[in-house]
């Protein structure tokens, strides 16, 4: 069974923030890093509240990649409506394919975690490469990186309301 501990912080490692409205209607930060042991792990705080670690839980198993120093996005995403949303992570696993976790806020502020859409996609980065990620109004979320099939060009895979699914493009 895979480990729940929240392991120590490694070297040099990304880190990505999120700060959104959770269940009781307060903003909360929400802090992402990998672990020394190569776990996606969490904190979460608000404004003057000590902060407490959680490791990312996706159908009871952790969320391992390849190296702590492995690429690491984060941004919070509501619907077209406005209405409170979730928090999208994005990281790469072993063979480089983008990943996306999708977290549910709970009332409480604990978050449910699941796999996104952009995962099945299969979109391989360029060793070296870094992810970034944004969400628009609408729906949207952009998701920029260097793709392997076009190391020369920024890849931007986005999503939007209308079309309910992830596309992707080269920047020019």
């Amino acid at each position: 069974m895979p480990s729940s501990k929240v392991g120590k912080i490694g070297g040099s490692i990304p880190i990505a923030t999120v700060t959104i409205k959770d269940g009781s209607n307060s903003y909360s930060n929400y802090v992402f890093y990998y672990s020394n042991e190569n776990t996606l792990t969490w904190v979460k705080g608000t404004d003057g509240n000590t902060y407490s670690p959680s490791v990312v839980n996706v159908n009871s198993a952790t969320v391992d990649v390849p190296d702590y120093e492995s690429p690491l996005a984060a941004t919070a995403w509501q619907d077209r409506d406005g209405n409170p949303g979730s928090i999208r992570v994005y990281y790469v696993d072993a063979s480089y394919h983008i990943q996306e976790l999708i977290g549910d806020i709970n009332g409480d502020g604990s978050v449910n975690w699941k796999k996104g859409g952009l995962s099945d996609k299969l979109y391989q980065i360029r060793v070296g490469s870094g992810i970034s990620a944004s969400s628009g109004k609408n729906g949207t979320l952009r998701v920029f990186f260097i793709s392997r099939s076009s190391p020369s060009k920024i890849t931007e895979a986005y999503f939007t309301n209308a079309s309910s699914k992830w596309e992707a493009k080269t920047i020019e």
